[in-house]
């Protein structure tokens, strides 16, 4: 799929005390190590993922108030990047933590195939798949150093025979309280923290398969 634009940031539009209420949030919840999940719709698991892939401590949230804060940005991004992807759920808000070290190889939120769940609790997500991913900075780059997080806008190159990159750095994610949302199928990558640690939102947004 070509894009005009690959991705869509605002900056200083949360309330001041959104970001101070997502720590409040979290300090008494229990981490645990992330996973990543394939094609297959299964979890990776975690000795073979950290190979090469990830490596990240979160926790997961799925408070009211914090999607009516996110989803008219969101909508927004999707109109002025002209994408106009159809979607009407959210996933659970990962909370992630960055330490020294912790990092979140190149990949692609989307899956080949829709999800599929036969547990009730999951019911809004079957039949769905990922079209849009939002990530949030909870603080500014001074209080870190390493962590860029960077888009892969790749595409084949028919006449060559192979896949071209155009890696290139979101540096407006530097800034706490940016928001970013991009198409969930591009590439992208979190690099490892050097110095101090790196706090993220970031929330998958589901939609029916493309038509």
């Amino acid at each position: 799929m070509l894009l005009k634009y690959y991705y869509w940031w605002h900056q200083n539009v949360l309330p001041v005390t959104f970001i101070d209420d997502i720590f409040k949030l979290v300090k008494d919840r229990k981490f645990v190590e992330a996973t990543t999940i394939g094609a297959d719709n299964k979890k990776t698991t975690l000795k073979k993922q950290k190979k090469n892939k990830r490596d990240t401590k979160v926790v997961f949230l799925a408070e009211p108030w914090i999607y009516e804060a996110i989803n008219p940005i969101v909508n927004a991004a999707n109109e002025r990047a002209g994408w106009n992807f159809e979607w009407d759920y959210n996933e659970p808000v990962q909370f992630a933590k960055y330490n020294t070290k912790k990092y979140y190889g190149w990949h692609s939120d989307s899956l080949e195939n829709p999800y599929v769940y036969d547990r009730p609790k999951n019911s809004n997500h079957h039949g769905k798949m990922r079209k849009l991913s939002t990530i949030i900075s909870l603080n500014d780059a001074s209080e870190y150093e390493g962590g860029e997080v960077e888009f892969d806008f790749r595409n084949n190159d028919v006449d060559k025979n192979k896949t071209v990159s155009q890696i290139f750095e979101c540096k407006e994610l530097k800034r706490k309280g940016t928001v970013v949302t991009f198409p969930s199928h591009v590439w992208h990558r979190v690099k490892p923290i050097t110095k101090g640690t790196r706090y993220s939102l970031v929330i998958w947004h589901l939609g029916w398969p493309f038509k």
